[in-house]
């Protein structure tokens, strides 16, 4: 993924930059990474810490940060609140490029395009595909007739995905070779989306191609201190 990263931002921009997060922006050309997650997402920090590395050499373009916290977005108004925050403090100047991490943060596309025009979106997916504001909002498990492929967004959202596949099958394959005898999988994850999806594929897995191995998906959402 770094190797990705590093070729397409030579490509895009055919020049280094120097990280930045502030509480305002200067008069700079700057990349506006979106994160999904939150700042301590050990998925989003890697990805934004290659990124870092990769343009923090030239000072004449910066690379802001927001994060949209989708695990504490549980209904409109909250999600509301952060798109102010967003546009509100990058009103003033455009920025060059975006650079979004995770699904949810393309549910801002069209706010996107009206606030800053026609810019390039680079997009690090772990889904090759769109869910449902509502899917997104509530976490519920995706259904399959709601998503939009990442495909057709290209063309009209001047977008470029990038997709970070997690490879269930392969990873589960390789589990069972290195432990012949095993009886049960836990997955243990949070209340995010990804993860609720991750479940629903890992479980059609197991009860596909190996319905004697029991599951669980064991969620720090749904769990008491007295059941850890």
């Amino acid at each position: 993924m770094k190797k990705y990263f590093l070729f397409l931002f030579f490509y895009l921009l055919s020049m280094n930059s120097a990280f930045a997060q502030k509480d305002t922006i200067d008069g700079k050309s700057y990349i506006l990474c979106i994160n999904s997650y939150t700042e301590s997402s050990p998925w989003s920090s890697r990805l934004i810490s290659n990124v870092t590395e990769f343009v923090q050499k030239d000072p004449e373009i910066t690379l802001y940060i927001e994060h949209l916290n989708m695990l504490l977005v549980e209904n409109d108004s909250i999600l509301e609140e952060s798109k102010r925050n967003i546009f509100d403090k990058y009103k003033d100047l455009s920025p060059r490029m975006l650079l979004l991490l995770g699904n949810s943060a393309l549910l801002l596309r069209d706010e996107y395009r009206k606030a800053w025009g026609d810019i390039p979106i680079v997009l690090c997916a772990q889904e090759d595909y769109l869910d449902s504001y509502e899917a997104y909002i509530h976490r519920r498990p995706s259904i399959p007739e709601e998503r939009t492929p990442l495909s057709y967004l290209v063309d009209p959202y001047n977008l470029v995905y990038l997709y970070a596949d997690l490879y269930i099958p392969e990873n589960i394959r390789l589990m069972k070779q290195m432990i012949p005898g095993m009886k049960e999988f836990i997955f243990i994850g949070d209340g995010r989306k990804v993860n609720q999806d991750n479940s629903a594929l890992i479980q059609q897995e197991l009860n596909t191609k190996y319905p004697e191995i029991k599951y669980r998906f064991w969620s720090a959402e749904n769990m008491t201190m007295p059941s850890c």
